[in-house]
Parts: C-alpha cells; sequence; structure tokens
C-alpha cells in the first residue's frame, strides 16, 4: 500500500517538530513521499555508477578519454586489462606495460602499433566516456539534488502523526464497509447477523439501547458454524500456545482440555 510504504521511508527522518495537516492534503503529500523516494533511488544509482567510474580512474591514473580516441585515429591500437600474476609473467614483454599492482590482479595496458591491441582470452576493460573532472562535477550536481530531497522528506516527515493517524481512519471505513457488504436486508431494513459471547450480551444490549438498534438473541441452530472462544484462567493459558501449535481447538459443543492437559503434563 502506498500509504504503508510513504509512513515506513518517512520513520527514518527526526523531524524538528511535529504538525497536523488537514486530511484532503494528505493524499498529496503522499504521492509526493513516493515520488520523492523513487527519484532519490534513481539518482542514488546513478552516483554509485559514477562513483565506480571514479574509482576505475584511481586504478588506472587519470587521463582525458578524448587522447584514446586520438590514438587510434593514430594506428595505435590499445587495451588495459587486469590479470592475476600468472598470467602477467607468460604474456609477451613487447608492448606491454605494467601500470600497477593491486588486490585484485595485475593492471596492464597492452599497445600496438600494428593494430594488434587485444589480447587474446581477456576480456579489456570498459573505459569511462566521460573525464575525471566531468564525472567529479556529475557526482557534486547528484549528491545536491539528492540532499535537496531529503530535506523535503525531513519536512514531510513532520507530517508523520497525520500520515498514521489517517491510516487508521482508513482501515476503519474499511472495516465498515465490509461489514456494511456483509449486512443482510429485507425490505427498509438493515441488519447484521453473527455469534456473540454471552458474557458480552449485556454491553451490546446496552449499546442498542444507546443507538436505537433493535436486538434478537438466540441460541445458534447449527453449532457447527458457531466459532470458538476459549477463556481460561491466566494459570492455564500457559499451555494455549500448545495448542495453537497443535492447531487443536475444541468445537462449540465439545470440551476444552486445556486444563487437564497441564495437569497431566505438569
Amino acid at each position: 500500500m502506498l500509504l504503508d510504504k510513504a509512513i515506513d521511508k518517512i520513520s527514518g527522518f527526526n523531524p524538528a517538530r511535529i504538525q497536523e495537516c488537514p486530511d484532503r492534503e494528505i493524499p498529496f503529500f503522499i504521492e509526493e513521499v513516493s515520488f520523492l523516494i523513487s527519484e532519490c533511488d534513481v539518482l542514488r544509482r546513478r552516483l554509485d555508477k559514477i562513483n565506480s567510474y571514479l574509482e576505475w580512474y584511481q586504478n588506472w591514473g587519470e587521463f582525458q578519454p578524448g587522447s584514446l580516441d586520438y590514438l587510434k585515429g593514430a594506428g595505435i591500437d590499445f587495451g588495459l586489462y587486469v590479470v592475476a600474476k600468472k598470467h602477467f609473467l607468460k604474456m609477451p614483454q613487447e608492448n606491454t606495460y605494467l601500470i600497477k599492482k593491486g588486490k585484485s590482479g595485475y593492471f596492464v595496458a597492452v599497445v600496438d602499433f600494428k593494430g594488434r591491441g587485444a589480447l587474446p582470452g581477456f576480456k579489456a576493460e570498459e573505459i569511462p566516456d566521460k573525464s575525471p573532472a566531468e564525472l567529479k562535477k556529475i557526482s557534486l550536481e547528484l549528491k545536491k539534488e539528492i540532499s535537496d530531497i531529503e530535506e523535503r522528506l525531513g519536512y514531510l516527515a513532520s507530517f508523520g502523526t497525520c500520515f498514521k493517524n489517517y491510516r487508521i481512519k482508513l482501515e476503519k471505513e474499511l472495516e465498515f464497509s465490509r461489514v456494511k457488504s456483509e449486512m443482510g436486508s429485507a425490505e427498509c431494513i438493515r441488519f447484521l447477523e453473527g455469534f456473540l459471547p454471552v458474557h458480552a450480551a449485556k454491553k451490546l444490549i446496552s449499546l442498542c439501547d444507546s443507538e436505537s438498534w433493535g436486538i434478537v438473541l438466540r441460541e445458534p441452530e447449527n453449532p457447527a458454524e458457531v466459532p470458538t472462544l476459549i477463556h481460561n484462567p491466566r494459570w492455564v493459558r500457559i499451555i494455549q500456545p500448545v495448542f495453537k501449535f497443535m492447531d487443536i481447538i475444541p468445537g462449540y459443543t465439545e470440551y476444552d482440555v486445556s486444563m487437564w492437559f497441564l495437569i497431566f503434563f505438569g
């Protein structure tokens, strides 16, 4: 549910103060929270990609990608590879240059003036199409956009209590609609039929009197349809998890053996 997702996302913020807002504005705020969250996720993925390119330059050194196109235009082919030590030792030394030794392997450049820069059996590194300076600029812009979104989400988080109260209201309305849809009707009378524990009858009768509702109480005609309500003393309730795990619940006309079960195994 969109509302639940919005409440979950803004729960990580600590607003300076809690604000109230009219119910009519909450749906718009919820949509905004959902949009900002999606937008922030997209920006973070872009930033991760940019950071991976910047890390690539840290390994290989900074240079202008356009300079490589110039070399290719001059007939100089090349490839950048990360290889294991055992493979590096077997590589021909001519036109093979060790850039550095790293944890992931040997960083090498293979340069060939005859157009054979590719190293058979190895996958060449993907070279970024933007320079380090361009990537750093994009990184700063993305961080600024993410910061602005987080600032806005922090403001919207001040309506968190309103969102939660609005969810409770919607849940009550949904429950009311569900109950209303299950109500029967006869001519102009609307009624709700169900089962009620004996100990709750007085409370329901009192409510009907105060609301001017009609009420009819009678014994169930079909005991098999009656749901089971178990109410044991506190000292007997410790055995209930066992019965729940075993999925054992007595029927309406059956005896509850919880106490005897507890005594026998106690």
